[in-house]
């Protein structure tokens, strides 16, 4: 089960987008959310920047409490900003930490390049699941009560990741889910051949099943399985739906960090004015509690060739 969830927070607006997720899994699983700020070690206790980032956490700790979660804030120092990342992870182990979730910026600025050097090396050392929450900005990250969340899988078993998400999101939203499967047609005409026609029936019966999960359980669920030019697609079914968050798996194939699905995550976070929710699993830890906590493990299908 997940019983503690740490976020790690910056001091910038953006990071605190990482805070509504962390609220929903909290009040689904019951666990308590750990705050983490990492300061340079040369500021003074009584330096005045120190007391602004203790007063930062302890405000946000008071919204999230006021929502009936268990809250605690831990500002800790590096030496070098280089050692954040790892000093971050240190902290989640030493809260005993089940879940990690960050947010990470979208938009080309000094802050967001210093965000994504800090997530990417998060993911390289990390041993814990993440959801990586990527927006362009701040007024991104609201949700809408009731909005559809949108869950693009791949066919692979590290989808089940965001479909357990995707599950916590609408339970609190009380939002639709769409399952959503895209496939790329081989051919450079962007039309598809006999065989891959047979492949999209397999892809409808494939997210009917991830379907029918989400429908166990109570959430109002349909399966798209089409066609489509992959990440631009998935914004194009999006905005459609007017889905107020985007969910998607961040599978691990050579290393921690896809970078396929990292250029994947910038066009769709780029083209939408939403939370694009990254699912990522540790590959120690392939069938940990991110993904085994909300939905029943015999109920999904392994993938199609």
């Amino acid at each position: 089960m997940i019983a503690t969830i740490a976020i790690p927070l910056d001091g910038t607006p953006l990071s605190l987008a990482a805070l509504p997720l962390a609220r929903a899994e909290a009040q689904a699983h019951g666990a308590r959310l750990v705050l983490l700020r990492i300061v340079p070690a040369a500021e003074a206790p009584d330096d005045p920047l120190l007391k602004a980032v203790q007063a930062d956490l302890a405000l946000a700790a008071i919204n999230l409490a006021g929502n009936g979660v268990a809250v605690e804030v831990v500002c800790a120092r590096v030496e070098e900003p280089a050692d954040v990342a790892a000093a971050l992870l240190r902290e989640a182990r030493a809260s005993q930490a089940d879940l990690l979730i960050m947010a990470e910026a979208v938009a080309p600025t000094t802050a967001a390049l210093a965000g994504d050097a800090v997530a990417a090396a998060v993911l390289a050392q990390c041993e814990l699941p993440v959801l990586l929450v990527r927006v362009r900005d701040w007024a991104d990250a609201a949700w809408r009560p009731g909005a559809s969340v949108l869950v693009e899988v791949d066919g692979t078993p590290a989808a089940r990741a965001a479909l357990v998400a995707a599950a916590t999101i609408a339970r609190i939203t009380h939002g639709e889910v769409t399952v959503l499967r895209v496939l790329v047609p081989a051919r450079a005409s962007g039309l598809a051949g006999y065989e891959e026609y047979a492949d999209l029936a397999d892809a409808r019966t494939y997210v009917e099943t991830q379907a029918n999960a989400l429908r166990a359980t109570g959430i109002t669920t349909r399966g798209l399985a089409q066609f489509g030019a992959g990440p631009a697609t998935v914004a194009a079914v999006a905005r459609r739906l007017n889905a107020g968050m985007v969910v998607m798996s961040m599978p691990t194939h050579e290393g921690p960090i896809c970078t396929a699905c990292q250029r994947d995550a910038e066009t769709i976070a780029q083209a939408l004015a939403c939370p694009v929710v990254f699912a990522w699993q540790p590959p120690t830890r392939p069938d940990s509690v991110a993904v085994a906590a909300s939905l029943p493990a015999g109920t999904f299908a392994r993938r199609h060739a």
